[in-house]
């Protein structure tokens, strides 16, 4: 693996074809950035007519390399020129960076020529690039924070979970109270239907006992009287 993996990265505005900024994280002569700098105005030209979108990605392998570009939200296109072994995720990553970084400078200001006239393109690149020199050490940053966005994200399906069964519990728990105070009310009617069917019970016992008062005088008052004659 060489020292330079990574050769030229170029911030680019495909919808005027126009490149805002070029630099390379190292010395290189003129003739051969006029090179690379042709190579990608090609490369936005294209990029300009086939109607960028925001997180588009291409790739391109030409003499010079393989050269990937990001579109961001702004549909402005940032472009790098790596050795044809240069891990595509990686690339795309530096690209990522090289964006979240302009936007940093910018400050929120309208991207254009005026506003990234003021960004140190340079600097940015270079600083950059000396990160993403070497692709292993960059995997491996990778592969710890996909760690580390792993094991966060089972803690917070942990948690969620953790809440969800906790909201189980509550809801169990209010049903469990709302069945204790159904039969609560249950067996209140239930005693008030005992009650009433008792009462009922009792003003029926007295009608027949009237009723049959009733039928025995009926019968034993004539017998009284016709023997009080006698």
């Amino acid at each position: 693996m060489t020292d330079n993996n990574i050769k030229f990265v170029v911030v680019g505005r495909p919808s005027d074809q126009t490149i805002l900024g070029a630099e390379a994280p190292y010395a290189i002569k003129k003739t051969i950035k006029q090179e690379y700098i042709d190579n990608a105005q090609e490369l936005i030209n294209t990029l300009g007519q086939s109607s960028p979108y925001p997180e588009l990605r291409d790739e391109a392998e030409t003499i010079y390399g393989t050269w990937y570009t990001y579109c961001d939200h702004n549909v402005l296109s940032y472009s790098v020129l790596t050795n044809n072994s240069y891990k595509k995720n990686v690339a795309y990553d530096l690209l990522k960076e090289v964006c979240k970084v302009v936007y940093e400078e910018t400050a929120g200001l309208q991207s254009g020529h005026a506003s990234m006239e003021q960004v140190p393109i340079k600097d940015i690149v270079q600083n950059v690039c000396e990160k993403y020199q070497n692709e292993r050490n960059v995997d491996k940053i990778s592969m710890a924070q996909s760690k580390v966005k792993e094991v966060t994200n089972v803690m917070q399906d942990n948690v969620k979970n953790m809440v969800r069964n906790i909201h189980d519990a509550e809801e169990l728990e209010d049903q469990s109270n709302n069945i204790k105070g159904n039969a609560e009310q249950f067996r209140k009617h239930a005693k008030g239907v005992e009650n009433a069917m008792k009462a009922r019970n009792r003003r029926l016992n007295i009608l027949i006992i009237c009723i049959i008062l009733a039928v025995l005088l009926y019968i034993i008052v004539p017998i009284i009287v016709w023997a009080s004659k006698d």
